[in-house]
């Protein structure tokens, strides 16, 4: 937290009030802050999801695999089974 408001009252000071002044406005009625946050995360559409699946699936390369798929509709609110798994029969 320290290191956080240095380097907030060194840039609101020496970077954002020259800034400002430079592009000819009045930086204490700007009154610019820097706000320390956490980072956003995109919006995943359904749609997103299904076509980086069929990429995954034609292509070969295995940019999201089923499993994945699975959990992300899971988190997405889709009710979804557990898939079954097949007993492999001794060769």
């Amino acid at each position: 937290m320290a290191l956080h408001r240095f380097i907030k009252r060194i840039v609101e000071q020496e970077i954002f009030v020259q800034i400002i002044n430079q592009a000819g406005f009045d930086s204490k009625k700007a009154d610019c802050r820097l706000n320390w946050g956490m980072p956003e995360t995109p919006e995943i559409e359904l749609a997103d999801v299904v076509r980086l699946a069929e990429i995954s699936a034609t292509t070969g390369v295995q940019y999201v695999r089923p499993d994945e798929v699975r959990k992300i509709l899971v988190k997405m609110g889709f009710e979804l089974t557990e898939p079954e798994e097949t007993e492999s029969e001794p060769v």
